[in-house]
């Protein structure tokens, strides 16, 4: 069997809009149980309008859902769905909703990022967004790349209007690469390492490796320059 491709990959994932699914306890008709120790998933339906005002390539793909209730007030809805289109010129997209069932509603003035934010950048692209709530300075802290040998870091004390940050992570951060992106970061602390965050993310370096670093303020990080993950020869990763 042929290798997948990367764009095959987002491909298989850019219909997130028209489909939902959550974790239940028990399976029903509608699902098959998952392997042990995973949830399984109900399928709930389409949480986006089908024509969205903005949505330059036909394609959304990188959702990312953060809840409001218990960390903003005024929000437009207990829930931001973030995501964007992948291909060029992509652009981060925000809709809002009370359940995460939806149905959500498109921010009115998409994208909230978009690939041209003058002085700091103008690029093909900007996509893939994950958004981070940082309860000691009660900021979201938004990962996004442009270009794929670029990662970035926006932060919004509201979740829609953004400041700019600067680079987290490049290229030249990890050596022998020649993209670093699709970063997801999560708080997990090492010990030994001292750090409040950690963040996988996907280098190509020989074929496409997954990779790590750690920070303690989500702003600065350090890199392991070796693949944490990679592909066998079978194709499933170690």
């Amino acid at each position: 069997m042929p290798p997948v491709t990367r764009r095959q990959v987002l491909a298989g994932a850019a219909g997130f809009a028209g489909a939902l699914a959550i974790p239940s306890l028990a399976p029903t008709a509608a699902h098959a149980a998952a392997p042990a120790g995973f949830p399984t998933y109900q399928y709930l339906g389409q949480p986006l309008p089908a024509n969205l005002a903005y949505n330059p390539t036909g394609e959304l793909i990188f959702p990312c859902i953060r809840g409001m209730y218990d960390k903003i007030s005024g929000a437009r809805g207990r829930y931001y769905l973030y995501y964007a289109p992948h291909d060029a010129p992509g652009g981060i997209c925000l809709a809002y909703g009370n359940s995460l069932s939806g149905p959500f509603t498109e921010y009115p003035a998409n994208p909230i990022i978009s690939r041209t934010w003058s002085p700091h950048y103008s690029v093909s692209h900007v996509s893939s967004p994950h958004v981070v709530w940082n309860a000691s300075t009660r900021q979201f802290f938004m990962y996004y790349h442009g270009e794929n040998t670029t990662t970035r870091l926006a932060i919004s004390s509201d979740g829609i209007n953004f400041t700019y940050y600067g680079t987290v992570l490049t290229t030249a951060m990890v050596p022998g690469t020649s993209e670093a992106t699709y970063a997801r970061v999560f708080e997990h602390r090492i010990a030994a390492l001292g750090n409040k965050y950690v963040m996988v993310f996907m280098g190509l370096k020989s074929g496409r490796r997954i990779f790590w670093g750690w920070s303690n303020d989500g702003k600065s990080w350090q890199f392991d320059p070796n693949p944490w993950c990679r592909p066998p020869p079978t194709g499933r990763p170690t």
